[in-house]
């Protein structure tokens, strides 16, 4: 231990350490600033002591040339034998200069550690080269820093680090990387990508399945034909969803809340309307679910009720405290929906009673998003508007776990959280949102098993054991389901050369074994080579937005706001 003067030129160069006794406020009189960093063994007198007299700090700002600092070398300042093994294997990490062993002999011959070129031989087997970084590599340091920096490295290397290490802040390696994340990592562009699995016959999934994106299309989407209604005002709010039955039929609503029944050859099966004057005035939005033999339905006014599938008729009505805004589902002989408050209900198939209800914590103001949720190994899995992931026993309504996915900043502008669509796979919830966050939950625990940086609301697709979604901003990424890697993400929009990309937004897709139909809020529908993500035609369909596309018995349809429209 010695002292050591340091002169202002030498101060800024460097990230120094220095030992002062006395509170961190006093060093103000130095000009110096930093942060107090505990469990040192050293005073400022040079002395070993047991307790904590000393307080280390790492400088920020000027050291005139009158002040001296004690610097701790050797074990006592923790440069151990473990803290340069751990910069060798960053080293070659990182794909560093071959300077590193002229620097870190050096420093180590200072610090009386026995290091060689022997040792670097050693400790460097079996490290991987991790970094892609210029001269020698693709990206610059400014990426580096964007996909998480050195602490993501080092969560890379966790499994060979000396993790108990102590660092120049007075915390271990491992505590240091404990909570750190990869933001961004490298995919492959060129990926090509071929799917194997038996898909579909048509899009019809059990409605206790979200994960209904895998379709049977073959065809040639070359003349358009209309079911036409009353036009919906507030479609492009609530973004009303096409039902397809287990009839092969499709059942949707117009402007005053008529639900309407089309068969697929452009046939009115049967229409109904159960409100009156006033409610038709309010306009209201229609959720679905159907079984064998019965539509359940509930709306935007609070009512909610039941209608003989194969006759339209009328079975029950009844009305809730609080609108509902999300999808309906049905469970043997129950049916659940969300209302506007953030409460799970669950009703009587037979008659509408009220079974149970869990409530969650309740919006200030009413959300235009569509609440999700799926059915599972008799438990039911809901998301609601704040992002609080609940899990509950479908038979008595007790709350199995939950997790929240967004932070207390939610509260402050939560109107603008939009999650999608949940889907469930190998015991797997997948779901992403608008505030760049796609989860991997696990089913059991509620476990966040990984996330991944990605900005969308469209409903995700499990397919060959990889899940595809597309972004806010039109970028195609194919994700591997295990853990979270991007494996090749393709920009839509940079080949969509007619159109003004800024005010051009996704609205929903499906996949089929080789392409993937994407709508857009333009009124135009893409298809796109999942081969390799190269966009195959554009098609318009309309001049506003339009539905996400369905597939029943190899015809395509898409909702607009006063008509469906089929694709044969």
């Amino acid at each position: 231990m010695k002292y050591v003067r340091f002169d202002k030129k030498t101060v800024t160069r460097y990230n120094l350490v220095f030992i002062y006794e006395d509170k961190l406020s006093n060093l103000n009189q130095y000009g110096l600033k930093g942060r107090v960093l505990e469990d040192l063994k050293l005073d400022i007198t040079n002395k070993l002591v047991d307790g904590k007299l000393g307080s280390m700090a790492t400088f920020t700002s000027k050291m005139y040339d009158r002040n001296y600092f004690l610097v701790g070398l050797g074990e006592k300042s923790k440069l151990t034998i473990q803290a340069y093994e751990n910069a060798i294997m960053v080293d070659m990490a990182i794909g560093g200069s071959t300077n590193a062993i002229i620097h870190l002999t050096a420093l180590a011959g200072r610090s009386e550690i026995p290091l060689n070129l022997e040792s670097f031989d050693r400790v460097s087997a079996g490290i991987p080269l991790i970094l892609n970084l210029r001269p020698s590599g693709k990206y610059l340091m400014e990426d580096f820093y964007y996909a998480g920096g050195l602490r993501a490295l080092l969560k890379q290397l966790e499994e060979s680090l000396h993790l108990e290490a102590l660092t120049v802040n007075g915390k271990s390696l491992g505590e240091n990387i404990r909570n750190a994340e990869i933001y961004e990592k490298e995919f492959n562009p060129e990926l090509k990508i071929r799917l194997k699995k038996n898909f579909k016959k048509n899009s019809f999934v059990n409605n206790l399945s979200n994960n209904n994106g895998i379709v049977k299309f073959t065809g040639e989407l070359k003349n358009i034909s209309k079911y036409k209604f009353s036009k919906i005002s507030q479609f492009d709010y609530y973004q009303p969803e096409l039902l397809v039955t287990e009839k092969n039929t499709l059942v949707f609503f117009d402007e005053k809340g008529t639900i309407l029944n089309f068969s697929n050859s452009d046939k009115l099966i049967w229409k109904n309307n159960i409100y009156s004057k006033i409610e038709k005035k309010q306009k209201p939005i229609l959720y679905f679910a159907s079984s064998d033999k019965i539509l359940v339905v509930a709306d935007s006014i609070a009512k909610y009720y039941s209608i003989n599938l194969n006759s339209g008729n009328l079975i029950w009505s009844k009305s809730n405290l609080a609108p509902f805004n999300s999808q309906v589902k049905i469970f043997k002989d129950k049916f659940f929906v969300i209302d506007f408050e953030n409460i799970l209900r669950c009703f009587s198939l037979k008659d509408g009673t009220e079974i149970w209800n869990i409530k969650t914590e309740k919006s200030f103001i009413k959300s235009q998003q569509k609440l999700s949720f799926i059915i599972n190994n008799n438990k039911l899995v809901f998301i609601n508007t704040l992002g609080d992931l609940s899990s509950v026993d479908i038979e008595t309504g007790k709350l199995i776990w939950q997790t929240p996915t967004q932070s207390s900043a939610i509260y402050e502008n939560y109107f603008s959280l939009k999650n999608s669509d949940l889907i469930v796979e190998n015991n797997n919830i997948y779901f992403s949102n608008n505030q760049n966050e796609f989860f991997a939950i696990d089913e059991k625990s509620g476990a966040v098993k990984w996330k991944q940086n990605l900005n969308s609301n469209l409903r995700p697709t499990f397919v060959d054991g990889l899940i595809f979604t597309i972004t806010l901003e039109g970028y195609l990424a194919v994700i591997d389901s295990r853990n979270g890697n991007i494996l090749r993400m393709t920009s839509i929009m940079k080949q969509i050369k007619k159109f003004n990309k800024k005010n051009i937004k996704p609205i929903g897709f499906i996949i089929t074994e080789d392409k993937i139909f994407l709508s857009l809020n333009n009124g135009r529908l893409v298809v796109v080579e999942i081969l390799n993500g190269n966009v195959l035609d554009i098609i318009k369909i309309d001049n506003e937005k339009i539905s996400r596309p369905y597939v029943l018995n190899n015809l395509m349809f898409i909702v607009r706001d006063n008509a469906i429209i089929k694709l044969n």
